[in-house]
């Protein structure tokens, strides 16, 4: 019987992001909410999450990608806005929001979303948000305070990136919280065009 991975398909997350989001999650921590934070190094954008997959599969699934993936330019991604899922008043994700220039990001999520069902992964049902999950919630512990404080920077700008590649990654999970590792890596390419301008402050290349 073959091994299965464990895959999920994101946006890789620069360094610079990581740094100024795990500063964000370090702020919460110090409320002692009974929250599970993704460790900074772990920080990414979720495309589409596959699950146990048979490693035979993954063959088909870069070769999907690969063909998918070559139709896209690469785009800006802001980071902007925190939040939970499904609502404030009843949290179970701890969120930072992420947009991309004229919605590139979903496109791009839509088109692995049906190449991925040609292989007999199921289809999302909800219309994708782009996001970044930066913690769950295990219990009501703390959790009125926490809120609290997103509510005071819930409209926070955090940074910007731009998007060069998608990544096919397998995580492990461990006792002390997954591992993550890039199987393969998708360039996009680059538009004469729409990089042409200089790049702003804070924005920084993946």
């Amino acid at each position: 019987m073959d091994k299965n991975l464990r895959l999920f398909i994101a946006v890789p997350i620069t360094p610079r992001i990581k740094k100024r989001i795990g500063e964000v999650i370090t702020r919460f921590k110090t409320l002692g909410a009974d929250i599970k934070w993704v460790p900074e190094e772990n920080l990414h954008t979720t495309l589409k999450f596959l699950g146990d997959t048979p490693i035979g599969k993954v063959d088909k699934i870069t070769e999907a990608l690969e063909k998918t993936l070559t139709a896209f330019e690469t785009s800006r991604l802001r980071f902007r806005g925190i939040g939970a899922f499904p609502n404030m008043h009843n949290p179970r994700i701890i969120w930072v929001g992420s947009e991309s220039v004229n919605s590139k990001l979903t496109a791009i999520a839509s088109a692995i979303d049906e190449a991925m069902a040609s292989l007999g992964f199921e289809k999302e049902e909800k219309k994708f948000k782009a996001h970044l999950t930066i913690g769950r919630v295990r219990g009501p512990k703390g959790i009125p305070e926490l809120m609290k404080e997103i509510e005071k920077i819930k409209q926070q700008e955090i940074d910007s990136m731009k998007i060069t590649e998608i990544h096919l990654v397998k995580s492990d999970l461990q006792r002390t919280g997954p591992i993550y590792t890039t199987i393969k890596k998708f360039p996009l390419f680059e538009s004469s065009e729409q990089f042409s301008g200089p790049k702003r402050n804070n924005e920084e290349v993946v």
